[in-house]
This record gives structure tokens, sequence and C-alpha cells, in this order.
């Protein structure tokens, strides 16, 4: 299999993963589990800014914030989108931007503050507003994944 090739099917895997994570989030978001869907959102998210290391051939940050080392993706993507009507570079910008603010909420999500359960902290109005970012960021992310596949072909 060719490099490139290897490099779209393990993004599209991580894309996939991120799909998943935002349906495993809304079914949480039905049963009133604000704390669970919060940390299935915060996954997609990352899932999905990771599928963009994929997609570049870079190897993706084991962590849950992988934004330190995002400069590298944005390289790679200019070098690889070379006419600028095709793509809005402020896009990513905000992908990044949105990732950094809700790395956190993995372990907010799951750990208790002060013996008080992460359960009976998080709202309703908490899930729905990281909905709103993971769909946005799940949209970009899928968005550059088919315009490279354009390119590349």
């Amino acid at each position: 299999m060719h490099k490139n090739s290897s490099n779209i099917s393990k993004a599209d895997a991580y894309l996939k993963d991120a799909f998943h994570e935002k349906d495993r989030a809304d079914k949480l978001m039905q049963a009133q589990d604000w704390n669970g869907s919060i940390e299935a959102l915060q996954h997609s998210i990352e899932h999905s800014i990771k599928s963009l290391f994929l997609l570049v051939g870079l190897q993706h940050p084991f962590e849950h914030d992988p934004t330190a080392e995002f400069d590298a993706v944005f390289g790679k993507l200019q070098n690889m989108v070379k006419d600028p009507y095709y793509f809005n570079w402020v896009d990513l910008a905000r992908v990044r931007w949105i990732a950094k603010v809700w790395a956190t909420m993995h372990e907010e999500s799951m750990y208790p503050f002060h013996n008080i359960p992460a359960k009976e902290f998080f709202m309703k109005k908490d899930a729905e507003i990281l909905k709103d970012y993971a769909e946005e960021v799940y949209r970009i992310c899928s968005n550059v994944f088919l315009l490279i596949q354009v390119i590349n072909a």
C-alpha cells in the first residue's frame, strides 16, 4: 500500500471514531448524562484533530491536547493546498482554538472536585455548548480530509 493511502486510511479511521464519539454523546445526552457526553464530545474533537496529523503524514501527540504540535499540521497543509481559494485557513485556527479550550474537559468530566462528582456539576447547557463545537471541528476536519483526497487524486 502506498504511504499516502495508508495516511488517508488512518485519518479516515480517526474521523470515523470522532463521528462515533459524537453519536455516543447524543445517546448520553438523551440519558441526561452530561459529564459522560462531555467526555465523549472531547474525544470527538481530539480524534478529529488527530486525523489531520495522520492525513499529512505526521504522528499525532499521545495526549488529550494535540494542539502543541498543530503548527506542523498547518504548515504541511499550506504546502499541500497551494490555491487559497479552496480553503479557509481561519477554519484551522478555529479548530486549534476549540481543541485548546476544551482539552481539559476529558479529566474534568471524569474526576471529582473536592469529593463533588463531575456528574453533579456539569449541566445540560455545558454539553450542548460542547456539542456545537465538536460538530464544527468534525465538519472542518472532514472537509480538509475530502479536499486532500481531491488534491491527491
